[in-house]
């Protein structure tokens, strides 16, 4: 069972939002705005988790993955291990569709 921190002294309302599986709870206060994120700058010699940087209204900000701070896998790489396993089951996907596609041929009336 998961213990929720304490929200002794703390109102609403909140931003809530998902990192990885995890629903993340925000003080709404400490929310300037909420944007789409726009075109990312790579910066080099800079920490992982640190994605590039942007230009939102004529201010440059730093862009940080909370995945990879937080310390769970970057989207990037859970997308690669997801790819990667659809290629390694590849086989059994087809062999699959095969039978699903017999089956369904059986039942076809002529």
């Amino acid at each position: 069972m998961t213990t929720l921190p304490s929200t002794e002294g703390v109102s609403g309302p909140w931003v809530l939002c998902r990192v990885a599986d995890n629903l993340v709870g925000i003080e709404a206060s400490a929310v300037r705005s909420m944007v789409q994120l726009p075109e990312v700058t790579n910066v080099p010699h800079t920490p992982d988790h640190v994605r590039g940087v942007m230009n939102l209204r004529g201010r440059v900000l730093r862009v940080v993955d909370l995945r990879t701070q937080l310390g769970f896998a970057s989207l990037t790489e859970e997308t690669a291990k997801f790819l990667e396993a659809l290629e390694h089951h590849e086989e059994d996907h087809k062999r699959w569709l095969d039978k699903l596609q017999e089956g369904a041929a059986v039942g076809e009336v002529h």
